[in-house]
């Protein structure tokens, strides 16, 4: 461009006298030096737009993964909330199992002491049981041998040989008819006394 402007000046310029040799070689020279800083301008500029372009586009490309980065980043510090949501969950789970197994073993105790208690009440019981049957035994047997004291004295032998037979026999032939009347009535029935009745009734032995 700045060669074509200083060519239409020259061409304005009048013509003058003929330029000698050597000045003619310099204006050729500084024309040359101008195309060379031209080109070398042109390619400053050029390499200055592609340095720009360049630039921009990694610049571009930067914010890209810059984004990227950051949406990971958000994803883990995401993931790790959560791993951290799970782990106090997680430890509150095991208090509560650690709470539940605690109360478990409490009632264990608490059902082995029960079962302990109700072995005991039954062994009373059976115990009791057995205890009211043998008062009940004895009452029976009181009330037999005064029966048969009373018969005896109304010489209702066969009243006798009935009660001998139904109760007295038994306890005769066991023993307790002496050793467990022995403080419960109030005139103890002596063996001789009681064979006597039985002699006396007839009684016939089975």
């Amino acid at each position: 461009m700045t060669d074509i402007i200083h060519e239409h000046k020259k061409e304005e310029q009048p013509t003058s006298a003929p330029k000698s040799a050597p000045e003619e070689e310099v204006l050729d020279e500084k024309t040359g030096q101008k195309r060379v800083y031209g080109y070398i301008i042109l390619l400053f500029v050029v390499a200055f737009f592609l340095l720009l372009w360049s630039f921009l586009m990694n610049q571009r490309s930067n914010e890209q993964v810059i984004s990227e980065l950051r949406g990971s980043t958000g994803t883990l510090q995401s993931t790790l909330d959560r791993n951290v949501e799970l782990e106090k969950r997680t430890s509150e789970l095991e208090a509560k199992i650690s709470e539940l197994e605690s109360q478990l073993n409490d009632m264990d105790r608490q059902k082995s002491e029960l079962e302990k208690k109700n072995a005991e009440l039954e062994r009373r019981s059976d115990e009791l049981s057995a205890e009211y049957e043998r008062s009940n035994y004895l009452g029976t047997l009181c009330a037999d041998v005064a029966a048969l004291e009373y018969a005896y004295s109304q010489e209702n032998y066969a009243r006798c040989r009935e009660l001998i037979g139904e109760s007295l026999w038994s306890a005769y032939q066991s023993g307790e008819l002496f050793s467990q009347l022995d403080t419960e009535a109030d005139r103890p029935m002596t063996r001789a006394h009681f064979e006597e009745i039985m002699n006396a009734a007839e009684f016939e032995i089975p």
